[in-house]
């Protein structure tokens, strides 16, 4: 079963659009800020890469505790050099989607040791490598990012207890 997605911040997507640049992102493909299109059975039988990812919050950390393991399942499939790519970044900059400097590998933010993905409406997952911990946060409530903010904090907090 798939859980429906709804917004729980007032306004939402309405920071999205807000910016041009933003904004002209999240219009390809159509419909991907609007609920009703993203429940519809097209939309969840149709492939979009970095966007149509269905999974649970179990699943996602796995996937970010095995990306990193160069004995990994990924980095098995990936093979050595473009999991190493996979790792390191190759883009740096002022991101206008972000709104703010950021480095990217191949299709993951990295960045002081951790790499990891948000997603619109709140959800995330990464890899920390100083308190070497995999993490996710997956919901169905869509608002912004810092809900999480408060659960990595206690997980860092309880690791380094």
């Amino acid at each position: 079963m798939i859980a429906t997605l709804e917004s729980i911040a007032p306004g939402w997507p309405g920071s999205y659009l807000e910016d041009d640049a933003v904004r002209r992102c999240l219009e390809i493909p159509r419909g991907l800020l609007d609920l009703d299109e993203l429940a519809s059975p097209e939309w969840r039988e149709t492939s979009f890469p970095a966007i149509g990812l269905v999974t649970d919050a179990r699943s996602l950390a796995l996937f970010y505790d095995d990306v990193h393991r160069t004995n990994g399942r990924l980095a098995g499939i990936l093979g050595a050099a473009l999991h190493r790519e996979l790792l390191e970044p190759s883009a740096s900059g002022y991101d206008r989607f972000v709104r703010g400097e950021v480095q990217w590998s191949l299709g993951m933010r990295v960045e002081g040791g951790e790499i990891g993905m948000g997603a619109i409406g709140g959800s995330s997952g990464w890899y920390a490598a100083g308190p070497d911990y995999a993490m996710s946060y997956v919901t169905r409530g869509l608002a912004d990012h810092s809900r999480a903010d408060p659960v990595a904090d206690a997980v860092e907090s309880a690791l380094s207890a």
